[in-house]
């Protein structure tokens, strides 16, 4: 008969630790990693990951937050994406907005993101509005002064046409293509091919053509995603 030894126990765990949900399980916890890399210094973040909060609040990640994360990935979208946090203990702090409650978090969690927070209290002073209104006698002779119109180049059309960003729009405010994915609900295999074509910014998308889109692998219903996404983002030019 064969004794149970040290090597059978070793065995053993290692089959435990390769079971296809453990397996599914790590590969998210390096997703979730390296997504929520924290790009502050060491000097101004105590943490290597942080979830940060579209008013760029850091909520710092551990271990057991990036466990308990990747395994509700495997649920579902309706549990956690890997822009969504799970709604558990952990992440109690963080409502349903993606806003961090300072009031539930630990006192040295609290004591951590308190040294982040800005320390100027100066006033911000908004700049004073001008409405000037013209008239019609005026705008009839700017329009009879130009001159005959031009006719725009088909090519140009076309371009415009296949432009992301419409051409009735200007770009809105800047974000991460983190936060700005998040903001509009859009997946985690869009974050993924924006990340994977360089992209960290929102400003940027206003250069990108449905064309570069599919080049760039995207599906037709992603495309159609990232269009409502960029129209909501972007601000109507009024004439």
């Amino acid at each position: 008969m064969f004794s149970f030894t040290e090597f059978d126990a070793y065995i053993l765990q290692k089959d435990a630790t390769e079971l296809p949900g453990n397996i599914r399980v790590n590969k998210n916890i390096q997703l979730l990693r390296d997504v929520w890399l924290c790009k502050k210094p060491d000097s101004a973040c105590p943490s290597t990951h942080c979830y940060v909060t579209t008013s760029d609040e850091h909520f710092p990640l551990s271990h057991e937050h990036f466990n308990c994360w990747a395994a509700a990935m495997l649920k579902g979208t309706e549990h956690a994406m890997i822009t969504k946090p799970p709604n558990h203990r952990l992440f109690d702090a963080i409502d349903t907005r993606g806003n961090i409650t300072q009031e539930k978090l630990s006192p040295v969690l609290q004591h951590r993101l308190a040294a982040l927070e800005p320390k100027s209290n100066t006033p911000q002073v908004s700049s004073p509005v001008i409405n000037v209104t013209l008239g019609n006698d005026i705008l009839g002779f700017a329009h009879t002064s130009m001159g005959p119109q031009l006719q725009m180049p088909q090519h140009k059309i076309e371009t415009m046409n296949d432009s992301l960003l419409p051409m009735t729009h200007v770009p809105g405010e800047d974000m991460t293509i983190i936060d700005f994915c998040t903001r509009y609900d859009l997946g985690d295999m869009i974050l993924k091919k924006l990340q994977d074509n360089s992209f960290r910014k929102a400003r940027p998308l206003r250069f990108l053509t449905i064309s570069a889109l599919k080049e760039m692998g995207f599906v037709h219903g992603e495309i159609a995603e990232l269009r409502d996404a960029v129209e909501q983002w972007s601000t109507l030019v009024r004439n």
